[in-house]
């Protein structure tokens, strides 16, 4: 399972890992007069900021300063920075469309936009997007993402126009921990010898990480697109608060499976950031086994539910985590931009 989200970056409805986040999903803003629309994207300004994001985090017929207030604070409770925003402005001074990237630790960014609300509005949006995208800071972004609703067609058609590509339609599932019995410990063969995350132990588990990924059935189109050191960066978030629940499955001295579980800031709810299994040693039962380790480990702690998210193509993986119990709770459909960046060198995943 690759997750292409970014830890703690937005509303639950466009992240899979902030299941218990207030709702900030957006909604169609009142479109301006089209004959009143100017052409120039800006850089939204410090002091206009609210302006643009009402537009993003609107619900219903008027877009609230409220609402959007309480966006820019749940960025700013995650530490994130809220400068690559972009809007264009309209004859009566409205900053719609607009859109924001989130950066994260990992060199992504979610991007959030004004949805439109009929057809006409998707060129406009396009060009905003296009614009944005081409600016964004390629020292902190490296991948833009977006992640809506299947339905929203408007939006996706805005997203292909400025050049996006379709990454995959993510199914989001859960379990609560509460039921589990205490599992026992999976049987491993002899081959096998765990490791759990220590600083030395980093290139093991990016090696593991990068054999993982080929031939993968979990959004391949990720492949090749990210430096391997942000992804497991991306992975880390602020930091890795259980290295117990950091696991490399080595078989005799090869790292073989990876296994990375993440609490989430709720307190509650722990999410399956990562299992891979390299392409050399599937078949093995390695994956299963590290799903029956994190049974066991899960129903040692204190939390209550375990989420993930997955691509609904890799339907092996799906079977998998349906025998432990897990249920689709929600999809998405995620699109994904490279940003350019010729001054990043080494292996990518």
């Amino acid at each position: 399972m690759r997750s292409p989200s970014i830890p703690d970056t937005g509303p639950p409805d466009q992240t899979p890992d902030a299941p218990n986040r207030p709702d900030f999903r957006a909604c169609s803003p009142v479109p301006a007069n089209p004959r009143l629309h100017t052409d120039a994207p800006l850089q939204v300004p410090p002091d206009r900021l609210l302006d643009a994001l009402r537009f993003v985090v609107a619900r219903g017929a008027d877009p609230s300063l409220g609402a959007a207030g309480r966006f820019l604070d749940f960025i700013r409770s995650q530490r994130l920075d809220a400068d690559q925003c972009w809007a264009l402005e309209n004859g009566r001074g409205e900053l719609t469309p607009a859109l924001i990237a989130l950066p994260n630790t990992g060199r992504t960014a979610m991007v959030f936009v004004s949805p439109p609300r009929l057809p006409e509005d998707v060129p406009r949006l396009a060009r905003l997007i296009d614009h944005a995208h081409r600016h964004f800071d390629s020292a902190r972004i490296a991948l833009a993402q977006v992640l809506m609703e299947p339905q929203e067609s408007l939006t996706a058609a805005a997203f292909e126009r400025a050049h996006y590509k379709r990454l995959a339609v993510l199914n989001y599932m859960e379990r609560r921990i509460s039921r589990l019995s205490r599992a026992s410990n999976p049987a491993w063969p002899t081959e096998v010898s765990l490791v759990h995350y220590e600083p030395r132990f980093e290139p093991l588990f990016k090696e593991a990480l990068l054999q993982s990924y080929i031939d993968t059935l979990d959004c391949p189109a990720l492949c090749g697109l990210r430096h391997i050191d942000d992804v497991l960066r991306d992975h880390m978030g602020s930091g890795v608060e259980d290295p117990e629940l950091w696991t490399l499955a080595m078989w005799e001295e090869a790292p073989a499976a990876v296994l990375l579980l993440n609490p989430i800031a709720d307190g509650e709810t722990v999410e399956l950031s990562y299992l891979g299994v390299g392409a050399s040693h599937r078949g093995r039962g390695l994956g299963r086994r590290l799903m029956g380790l994190a049974m066991r480990q899960l129903s040692d702690r204190p939390y209550t539910r375990f989420t993930l998210a997955v691509d609904q193509d890799n339907v092996p993986a799906l079977s998998l985590y349906k025998s432990f119990g897990l249920a689709r709770t929600d999809r998405r459909l995620a699109y994904i931009r490279p940003v350019p960046d010729e001054g990043k060198s080494g292996e990518t995943a």
